[in-house]
This record gives C-alpha cells, sequence and structure tokens, in this order.
C-alpha cells in the first residue's frame, strides 16, 4: 500500500535525552511540557499557515458543483472541506515530537502530493517549514524550562 500520510519528527539531542533519563520528575515534567508547548505552536502553526494562504490566480469548479479556490505553489494548501486542517496529529513522547496527517477517521490520502508536490501540481508544502522551525528553538527552549529549575 503506498504511504499517502505525511509527518516530521523532531528530537532532543542526546545530550538533553540523557538529561531526560537522569532527571527528577519535576525536570522532567518541566522538559515534558516544554516540548509539549512547542508541538501545540507548531499545530497552531500549520492551520494558521492553511487558513491565512496566497491564493492562487485562479478557481475551479469542482464534480460536486462547488468552487475551489486553491493556494498559490509554494504556499500552504487552502483550506477546502477542512479534511486536511482537521487531519493534523500531534505526537510528544520523551524527547521526540511528531506532527502530521494522520488523525483517525478523518481521511486526507492527499497530505503527502500537497506538501512534496507532483508531475502535475507544484508542492503546497505546510509541515516542513514548521518542522525546521522545531528544529530551531527545541534545544534552546528545553534547556529555558531546565535552567527555572535548576
Amino acid at each position: 500500500m503506498e504511504q499517502n500520510h505525511i509527518n516530521i519528527q523532531v528530537k532532543i539531542s542526546d545530550k538533553l535525552l540523557e538529561m531526560f533519563r537522569k532527571s527528577d520528575l519535576e525536570l522532567e515534567i518541566k522538559m515534558h511540557n516544554a516540548l509539549i508547548r512547542i508541538g501545540m505552536e507548531a499545530e497552531e502553526r500549520i492551520k494558521r499557515s492553511m487558513q491565512n494562504t496566497g491564493k492562487a490566480h485562479w478557481f475551479y469548479r469542482k464534480s460536486n458543483g462547488a468552487i475551489h479556490w486553491p493556494s498559490a505553489p509554494g504556499y500552504a494548501p487552502a483550506v477546502d472541506e477542512g479534511k486536511l486542517i482537521n487531519s493534523i496529529i500531534l505526537d510528544v513522547r520523551r524527547g521526540a515530537i511528531e506532527i502530521g496527517s494522520e488523525k483517525q477517521g478523518v481521511i486526507a490520502n492527499y497530505a503527502i502530493y500537497l506538501e512534496e508536490g507532483t508531475d502535475r501540481m507544484k508542492a503546497r508544502p505546510f509541515l516542513k517549514k514548521v518542522g525546521e522551525w522545531m528544529e530551531s528553538v527545541v534545544e534552546e527552549r528545553i534547556m529555558t524550562a531546565v535552567k527555572k529549575v535548576i
């Protein structure tokens, strides 16, 4: 079966992961909460990017008669029926954040095609940019949380 969902995962460094393993409960909770906050902010950034995306200079009529005004290539996908935006799922584990489009019961089997593009459509990335942002802040934010406890 072809994979049609997409996820990104950001892991903390081995050094911070070791701190997680050796920390007392208060410190572990602070570190985990920092990951949760980053993940929630990432989810919000994805959804906001879809709601406020740059629109293409064209629209088209779908098979059901509805008109869809897509996003411009290179911008996050525009919200149409809400399947993709409602499929966004966040999973925070010890030392890792995973975010993507796989929520059970919500079918958005086209997410990977929007993220990466196809032969007939240019990419409308919505996860990659947020993944890069998460990677840029995760270490600093966890260290900030650690310093508040120590």
